[in-house]
């Protein structure tokens, strides 16, 4: 299933998460492949699986896996802040589940019994989302079709964890060594969906009358009626925006803003940002130092020209160069949308989340480069992975604040447990209206993960 360019490509990714010193030479043997990098090296066998064992896990996931506790394939006397039990599969069927891995010193070979690279893999190139032509009513893929979500693991970055497990072997044969791990780091993003104060007052104001209908909260209701009478809007996304440029400056951390170019359609809201009061919220953004990303519209999934033109539009309008995306309702198809970035010049994206559901959608939390199998190249395009977005704990997870909150602060330990970053999407509209709580929540629990408080 692995071509020499991924088993490479792959690789490189574990050695580099595990900590394992690039100047270690390690000789890799996998299947009938072999990677030497020194005479003196440790050897390290790993397992290759069969393309019936791909195949099957995605036909049969729950019987294709089975879990093992952390412990029991950790070098004996080594401990962890990982996962206390961890997914197998891709699994030697001729050894027996207390021999996963087995270092014999005589050899100096590290023999691992299951498929660690075919993991690692099948989970970062998003194999299982091209061979399965299952979509939702946005064209997305469904996280209730994936493995990781049908078997459990969704919010455990098995990736990383597979690599720290290793490099505790490594450790174990090259006990002078210093494993050179990540630090943890938070990372937060706003999507500006809506901007304009602009639009019909009548539609707006029949709208609000609803909410309050099904929402009648008086707390929202006396907010609501403030910004009205302070000349925010109805809606008041404009202020909301400029609000969580204030809060970043004041607890001092430097957010990602994705802002929008397209034009206004069903799934866009589509302001323009020529409109009035734009530059300033530009000026404030790259005073603050703070980055400025592509929010592509609903329809650039499969569209290169269409994502060169919003990109060029905010290009212009805020007069910076745009490398930085994030797709609009995490709407993409792969891999053809990561060929679109690359195209574009697009080179850093963060929209590998689920929006129905938190986790590790590429079991990492590490920053990796896309691999797009189909050409059978590593694309310069840096993905960061979504863990966290705000919508997917009220909205679709009809979460209360105090479970999100908690939902929050267990994803961000499992990111620290494993040196990774903890990115998380808040978007200027849920600090307002229905939204109000949460934005006044979020202003206390955004500065305990800044402490690493949780």
């Amino acid at each position: 299933m692995l071509t020499p360019s991924s088993i490479k490509y792959v690789w490189s990714f574990i050695r580099e998460v595990s900590g394992i010193p690039s100047e270690l030479p390690i000789n890799l043997i996998y299947g009938d492949f072999q990677l030497k990098e020194g005479d003196n090296g440790i050897s390290v066998n790993v397992f290759r699986a069969r393309n019936s064992q791909w195949e099957v896990l995605i036909d049969q996931a729950k019987k294709s896996v089975f879990w093992i506790k952390t412990e029991n394939i950790l070098p004996k006397g080594e401990t962890t802040q990982i996962s206390v039990e961890i997914p197998i599969f891709f699994k030697n069927p001729y050894v027996e589940r207390n021999h996963l891995i087995t270092y014999i010193s005589e050899n100096h070979i590290l023999e691992i019994n299951f498929d660690i690279l075919g993991i690692c893999f099948f989970m970062l190139s998003r194999w299982e989302e091209i061979i399965n032509d299952t979509r939702d009513n946005h064209g997305r893929f469904p996280v209730k079709n994936s493995v990781a979500y049908q078997v459990g693991f969704l919010e455990q970055p098995i990736v990383d964890e597979i690599a720290i497990i290793l490099g505790k072997w490594i450790k174990v044969t090259h006990s002078n060594i210093k494993l050179n791990n990540s630090q943890f780091r938070v990372q937060i993003s706003h999507d500006i969906d809506h901007l304009n104060k602009k639009g019909n007052s009548v539609v707006k104001f029949l709208s609000l009358i609803k909410d309050y209908y099904t929402n009648p909260d008086f707390h929202i209701i006396w907010e609501d009626f403030k910004h009205i009478w302070k000349g925010h809007g109805i809606y008041p996304y404009f202020w909301s925006a400029q609000e969580l440029v204030k809060w970043a400056n004041h607890m001092s951390y430097k957010p990602f803003f994705y802002l929008m170019s397209s034009e206004k359609s069903k799934f866009n809201e589509g302001y323009n940002p020529n409109f009035l009061g734009f530059a300033d919220f530009i000026k404030a953004v790259k005073n603050s130092g703070f980055s400025i990303g592509l929010h592509a519209g609903y329809d650039t999934m499969l569209d290169s020209d269409l994502m060169a033109a919003e990109k060029q539009k905010l290009e212009k309008a805020a007069d910076v160069k745009i490398d930085n995306v994030r797709q609009h309702y995490l709407r993409l198809d792969i891999p053809t949308t990561w060929r679109i970035w690359a195209k574009v010049g697009l080179i850093h994206d963060s929209s590998m989340g689920y929006s129905e559901a938190s986790g590790f959608r590429c079991g990492t939390c590490h920053p990796f480069k896309l691999f797009d199998i189909g050409n059978n190249v590593i694309l310069p395009v840096i993905e960061e992975p979504l863990i966290v977005m705000d919508v997917t704990l009220f909205g679709y997870k009809k979460f209360n604040r105090d479970t999100g909150i908690r939902k929050i602060f267990e994803l961000a330990k499992k990111c620290q447990a494993v040196g990774g970053i903890f990115s998380l999407l808040w978007h200027n509209t849920s600090i307002i209206h229905t939204q109000q709580r949460w934005g006044e929540d979020y202003y206390h629990f955004v500065s305990k993960l800044l402490n690493e408080e949780f």
